[in-house]
């Protein structure tokens, strides 16, 4: 059974927090700087799955540079949420595309309808990708990268220049007379 979800930045930055059960006395904030601060006072790469702090167990799994947590009870199959996590980092790979904070920054909501929709008062209750097409609603924000050549968009260049292009218009070329 799950307490609370947080996916941390490399930087320790809370960029989802999910509380299915209020059970932590502590605030969902304090918590995440809590087991921020425990894994990078770690020694070594390699922190441990598993910590415990105050009654409640933190579950984590890293996928390219981001901490997915899972905080629970005793009462909970560790090894089923490390499952459970792996499989939340998957689906969101394949709804928002590469694993990123700006990503996920980027496509919160839909994140948060993932969540709505897996886990009920703490209890996971799907994680097949077809049904939760099926319930999702929302629409993934996919950020594309930086390009010159699509200045048009950002107000760079004008308006007229930016419709020719459009159209595929080419510009005037000079031609050198001998």
């Amino acid at each position: 059974m799950l307490s609370q979800i947080f996916i941390l930045s490399s930087k320790g930055d809370r960029l989802v927090h999910k509380d299915f059960r209020g059970e932590s006395e502590e605030g969902g904030t304090d918590l995440a700087d809590t087991f921020y601060r425990k894994i990078t006072a770690l020694p070594g790469d390699q922190a441990p799955v598993f910590m415990a702090h105050e009654g409640l167990h933190f579950v984590h799994v890293r996928h390219a540079s981001l901490y997915f947590v899972a905080t629970t009870t005793a009462q909970a199959s560790p090894f089923a949420l490390v499952e459970f996590l792996n499989r939340l980092a998957a689906l969101i790979r394949d709804y928002c595309g590469p694993l990123s904070e700006k990503s996920i920054s980027l496509n919160f909501a839909l994140i948060y309808e993932l969540l709505e929709e897996m886990v009920d008062y703490g209890y996971i209750q799907t994680t097949a990708p077809d049904v939760l097409r099926n319930l999702i609603q929302s629409e993934p924000v996919v950020s594309k990268p930086f390009s010159l050549l699509d200045l048009g968009s950002i107000g760079l260049v004008s308006t007229a220049l930016g419709q020719a292009a459009a159209l595929g218009a080419r510009p005037a070329q000079w031609v050198r007379v001998p």
